[in-house]
């Protein structure tokens, strides 16, 4: 029996996909070409100032390095690239661009550019020429001139090239002739300024002898509609990008009286080294910034990045952003412009209202046999209460020079939060007037710069030794640390006192015999704020942490949150002791009705041995709330900063869960690095 052969039929799909792809491309060029013949028509010009523009456009100068950054295109990465556009701006603005599809295609947005440069003033909405492409776009426009000799085609339009007056008055009027890149120390007080604050601020010509609060300052910021003061709002939307970003401008000084006075941050200015044309095209840029908005996000498109983005457009020769893969810390944008040679010319360290007269009140107490008892001291602290004039003027005259001198630092750091302070300023100083006892010469404490202060990334390798006597066997572990600071670390460029970690993970090795890890706990966020109280300030101290980790004896993870509030004491520089009132809640598997809940005391000490080196002690005792075990715990650990990014620690711990008890010493290793 004779089979049939059955031919299977060719398919052509390759060829006439192939086919159908040049034949849209084809139709799209000639579309291309169409909708610039009818903008030429429009404007009256000649086909020889398109077929200019698409020679330049098929010539590369669209993804040159400097028009890519003048719009905030970046690469979208090879995936992407496959079904989306190669390239994305981070401008999320509709006026920013020109093209419609602008913000997918620096080609499409250059052309559109171009064309629009050449536009006649009757044609432009309104008819100042400020709503002009080239004045509107003066960054783009220089760019062009200098890069694709585009005035000399201008010239040949009936437009030609305009003198943007106004724009030029602006900038005369701001009389820049230098920049500066601005760090604000940390804020524990705001969610979004807690790793500090960078913006930027010009140096007029006008304000060079004592008058640099007239200077206009650059930043960049979510609006949050207020929603500023640590609600959950401003991380959780910053972390998503539901907040707009901008930029603005404003006098230095009311910068200064929101950082430095209100928030008591110090700020420390970096002047980097500009030349005037550098100087000129970026005021150009930020003009173009300031009429859109890019989508905030806390960890990575935030201040820091933006800031920098902003200086690479007319600093094309840097490349500062490239380090920034993942996320972007203030301190580590001022970190990465002082590597670069040369960049910073100098740096200026301007304590705040607070940090001037914390120092003045040491220098005093150290002049002093009894700190708290001194008669300079008592007088200044009156002022923490409300007093009448006649009662301030009776006071001051009866006090020695060195106790106005003191009050008169401490009312100018009332009267920036309450005005009313004003007037008693006023005869404290009056009378200060009329003594002629010297000032005392106060000693400041050594400027801690962030870039001179360990990485906020960090890595280490963990061994637990069990105490002797104890059936538990010796344990290897690793940890990570995506940011940012803790309390045993050394302090420089950060908060003293304070603990401050974003995404923590511990994973131990199960036991001596096993080849596998266990995680054994995941912190989302730890916050510790303590501050010493005194006769002057009495802040609340307070911990909060959420994450997961895992119950004693059980192996697998589940979701925590804990804190507490209280007060901390401090003894001069030696040591500090907080007590808190805390609480924890922990949902899990293995618990008696899947869920925990525990309250009690905990104590934490923190000793300044050194300044490389500190000793920290915690004692917490935990009493179930609900069904559940009791847990008391203590460590103590010695923190040696061997290094600016290097780390050893040896300590100490125990815990006693209702006759469950667990002691060890531990050994830790850390290299701190950024990401």
């Amino acid at each position: 029996m004779k089979h049939s052969t059955v031919r299977k039929p060719k398919w052509y799909g390759w060829p006439v996909l192939l086919l159908l792809s040049l034949v849209i491309t084809t139709v799209g060029i000639k579309r291309a070409h169409a909708t610039a013949a009818g903008a030429a028509a429009g404007t009256g010009e000649d086909l020889s100032y398109i077929k200019k523009i698409e020679t330049v456009v098929a010539s590369g100068a669209p993804y040159q390095s400097q028009w890519l950054r003048l719009g905030h295109w970046r690469p979208r990465g090879f995936l992407r690239s496959l079904y989306q556009s190669k390239f994305l701006s981070a401008a999320d603005g509709d006026d920013f661009f020109i093209s419609s599809s602008g913000k997918e295609d620096p080609a499409a947005e250059l052309r559109a550019t171009l064309y629009a440069f050449s536009r006649p003033l009757g044609e432009t909405p309104g008819s100042d020429e400020a709503f002009h492409a080239q004045c509107r776009y003066p960054a783009r426009r220089k760019w062009a001139f200098e890069h694709l000799k585009w005035h000399e085609q201008l010239r040949n339009t009936s437009v030609g090239i305009l003198p943007c007056k106004g724009r030029q008055l602006w900038k005369e009027k701001l009389g820049a002739e230098g920049l500066s890149l601005v760090f604000a120390s940390a804020y524990l007080g705001n969610a979004a300024s807690m790793f500090g604050h960078t913006f930027l601020k010009f140096h007029s010509k006008e304000n060079r002898t004592g008058r640099e609060l007239l200077d206009y300052g650059v930043n960049f910021a979510a609006e949050t509609g207020g929603e500023t003061n640590g609600r959950p709002p401003i991380a959780v939307y910053g972390l998503v990008g539901l907040y707009p970003g901008r930029f603005t401008m404003q006098p230095y000084h009311q910068t200064l009286r929101t950082y430095s006075n209100l928030e008591g941050r110090d700020l420390i200015e970096y002047k980097l080294d500009f030349s005037n044309d550098e100087l000129d095209f970026f005021i150009d840029h930020l003009f173009e910034l300031e009429r859109t908005h890019f989508d905030y996000y806390f960890l990575t498109e935030n201040c820091s990045y933006f800031l920098l983005a902003a200086i690479e457009a007319a600093r094309p020769d840097l490349e500062l952003s490239r380090f920034f893969r993942y996320a972007v810390i203030p301190a580590d944008t001022v970190r990465v412009v002082s590597r670069v040679p040369g960049l910073v010319t100098s740096v200026k360290y301007r304590p705040s209202l607070e940090t001037t007269f914390r120092d003045q009140l040491a220098t005093l107490s150290s002049t002093l046999s009894s700190t708290f008892s001194s008669t300079e001291i008592e007088f200044a602290g009156l002022l923490t209460a409300p007093q009448s004039r006649a009662s301030v003027a009776t006071r001051s005259g009866q006090a020695t020079a060195a106790a106005l001198d003191l009050a008169i630092d401490y009312g100018a750091l009332r009267a920036a939060k309450d005005p009313s302070f004003n007037e008693i300023n006023h005869i404290l100083r009056s009378e200060r007037a009329t003594r002629a006892e010297a000032f005392l010469k106060i000693k400041t404490r050594r400027e801690a710069r962030p870039e001179q202060g360990h990485n906020p990334a960090r890595v280490g390798a963990l061994i637990e030794l069990p105490r002797e006597g104890e059936s538990s066997q010796r344990r290897l572990g690793l940890q990570f640390r995506f940011a940012y600071h803790d309390r045993l670390s050394k302090d420089d460029g950060y908060l003293r006192g304070t603990t401050l970690e974003v995404l923590r993970a511990t994973i131990f090795q199960h036991d001596e015999q096993s080849s596998w890890f266990q995680i054994r706990e995941v912190t989302i966020l730890e916050i510790l704020s303590a501050e010493p109280r005194s006769l002057f300030s009495q802040p609340i101290s307070w911990r909060g942490a959420v994450g997961f980790r895992s119950p004693a004896e059980s192996e697998s993870l589940g979701p925590y949150v804990g804190g507490g509030a209280g007060t901390t004491i401090g003894f001069s520089d030696f040591a500090w002791f907080t007590a808190l009132v805390d609480g924890e809640a922990l949902v899990h598997p293995d618990l008696e009705n899947r869920f925990w809940l525990a309250a009690g005391p905990r104590l934490i000490s923190t000793f300044f041995l050194h300044e490389d080196l500190k000793l920290g002690f915690e004692y917490e005792i935990k009493r179930a709330l609900t069904i559940g075990r009791h847990v008391d715990l203590a460590t103590l650990e010695l923190a040696w900063s061997a290094q600016q990014n290097f780390e050893i620690r040896i300590g100490y711990r125990d815990q006693s869960t209702e006759g469950l008890r667990r002691s060890e010493w531990f050994a830790k290793i850390y290299q701190h690095l950024m990401f």
